[in-house]
């Protein structure tokens, strides 16, 4: 059997919107949604209700976009975010954001804003596929970011620079589609 869990515009804790693209549960178990425009949601399984991270363009220290696309938990424990304005990490203790952004200006930042996936890799890498600015890893102990882009002179690089999927094997490979 299935339970439903919609928005309903009236109800507080309702989920935060009906289209929801990506769900991910923490090793804590909490069930979090990302959705498309509602922002972040968090089940509290207690209540059955949602809270809700939605984008304040007057507070810098919260979610940097209502459109989310992918949810990883590092593993420091660290809840990462990617939407179509950036990179979030989520400080769980003041419930606020610090956003990771692409600068045109800095060819050290992250590739493009939109984050589709976001993956680790056994030397605690992140690994974040971006729509348009190809492979991003960063390296959260320095902060900084590094760039894997789409090369037509050599045909072994990356293939598009539209990353959707990262998925990392038993072997240590990296997957990207």
């Amino acid at each position: 059997s299935f339970k439903h869990y919609r928005h309903h515009a009236d109800q507080p804790g309702s989920l935060s919107h009906n289209r929801v693209y990506v769900l991910f549960e923490d090793r804590d178990g909490t069930l979090w949604a990302g959705t498309r425009g509602g922002g972040l949601a968090r089940l509290n399984r207690q209540t059955d209700s949602f809270e809700h991270y939605r984008h304040d363009p007057q507070d810098s220290s919260s979610l940097s976009s209502d459109y989310v696309w992918s949810i990883f938990q590092d593993r420091a424990g660290s809840l990462w975010i990617g939407t179509v304005n950036g990179l979030n990490r989520f400080d769980s203790e003041r419930q606020r954001f610090e956003r990771y952004q692409h600068d045109q200006q800095n060819p050290s930042s992250l590739g493009n804003n939109e984050v589709n996936a976001i993956t680790q890799d056994h030397n605690g890498l992140l690994w974040l596929g971006t729509y348009g600015g190809g492979l991003s890893k960063f390296d959260p102990t320095s902060e900084r970011f590094g760039l894997v882009q789409h090369n037509s002179a050599q045909p072994q690089s990356l293939s598009k620079g539209y990353v959707g999927a990262i998925f990392k094997d038993s072997d240590k490979n990296l997957w990207v589609g």
